[in-house]
């Protein structure tokens, strides 16, 4: 098996084999767990960036990328693709 990418769509972040398996430290096996966090955590992200939209003290770039932020995830919701 060969590392293939780093994982940052789960909380283990470890490389991942060609099957989809977390490598360990250790030499084990993990599985991923992405899917079971990519659609909890998407409405907290975009309720947070509403929020400080809506609430925060901040520069017109800071304020362009939060509403940059919040418009790819809508985006992504909207073509049915997973964070």
């Amino acid at each position: 098996m060969t590392d293939i990418n780093q994982c940052d769509g789960c909380r283990v972040g470890a490389p991942l084999s060609d099957r989809g398996n977390h490598i360990m430290p250790d030499g084990g096996y993990m599985g991923c767990t992405k899917d079971r966090y990519a659609k909890s955590d998407l409405p907290e992200v975009k309720s947070e960036l509403r929020w400080c939209l809506e609430n925060g003290s901040y520069g017109p770039r800071t304020g362009a990328a939060l509403q940059w932020a919040l418009s790819m995830i809508e985006a992504m919701e909207e073509q049915g693709v997973k964070a």
